[in-house]
């Protein structure tokens, strides 16, 4: 955020050109950073050129307000705006942006419609994070960052090369690239992409995967299953075998105590069979 030198009444902004046909566009930004109590009034005017705002500027807090120009500033090689604080505010003015744009009348060709139409594509189609704006070759000192275009005199611009490397691009290769008539050169680097077919192929590959690993975990599911019952049934056949030793034990004693009564009628403990 700008303020005026030792809180003055005036903040100024400067700028000039050399080409005094220029037309600049301006916009101005203010927001209050600060909120401020029931006593405190910050209000001001915004001038750019001969153009002036026609009532004060009342920043919010924290809520930002954009004053542009009504009209392009033209013909004059020093700009300036200024902005004043008015008699009742008690604070001196603020600006916390201001953006300065020129219309610049183009003397090269515009790209060819189709390849411009291609790179919009591609860059909608797998959603480039690169500064792709305008035209693609046009100005030149502003051409898409990862193209290489081609300038002749005689025909617009064309572009021959794109490098897409490390840039993380999935799924089918966008059908567009092949309007780029006079590509000499594609760098990809992104295993992602595929072809139509080879992306079903792929897919398809994908599933029989998945099948296979799911067969196989339900394979060793099961035999874990397995494993357990056995263990299960073994520790069981063991418990049993030992309680009836412990049934048969207890009616040997039981028939060393009543010796020979005709009531009880017992297995001798040496025929029985455990298994």
């Amino acid at each position: 955020m700008m303020t005026p030198v030792n809180n003055s009444d005036a903040l100024y902004y400067n700028w000039n050109t050399s080409d005094s046909l220029s037309k600049f566009h301006v916009y101005l930004h203010f927001a209050e950073l600060e909120l401020l109590g029931p006593d405190v009034v910050s209000e001001f005017t915004v001038c750019c050129g001969d153009s002036c705002r026609g009532e004060p500027v009342r920043p919010e807090y924290l809520v930002t307000t954009t004053i542009q120009t009504p009209q392009p500033l033209s013909g004059q090689d020093d700009y300036s705006c200024s902005i004043k604080k008015t008699p009742r505010s008690t604070l001196p003015p603020i600006l916390n942006a201001i953006e300065i744009f020129t219309i610049s009348q183009l003397t090269e060709k515009p790209t060819r419609e189709w390849e411009v139409e291609a790179m919009f594509d591609i860059r909608e189609t797998y959603k480039v994070e690169r500064n792709w704006m305008g035209d693609p070759c046009v100005p030149k000192i502003y051409f898409w960052d990862g193209l290489t275009c081609k300038y002749t005199l005689s025909d617009a611009p064309t572009i021959i090369s794109l490098n897409l490397s490390s840039t993380r691009l999935k799924g089918e290769i966008a059908a567009s690239l092949a309007n780029l008539t006079s590509i000499q050169s594609f760098v990809d680097n992104n295993p992602d992409l595929c072809v139509s077919d080879s992306c079903d192929r792929d897919s398809n590959k994908q599933k029989i995967i998945i099948l296979i690993v799911a067969s196989v975990a339900s394979i060793v599911i099961l035999l874990i299953i397995v494993r357990r019952f056995k263990w299960r049934k073994q520790d069981l056949g063991s418990g049993l075998r030992n309680l009836n030793k412990e049934i048969v034990a207890s009616v040997v004693t039981a028939a060393d105590q009543v010796g020979t009564s005709p009531l009880c009628s017992c297995i001798p403990f040496e025929n029985y069979d455990f298994e």
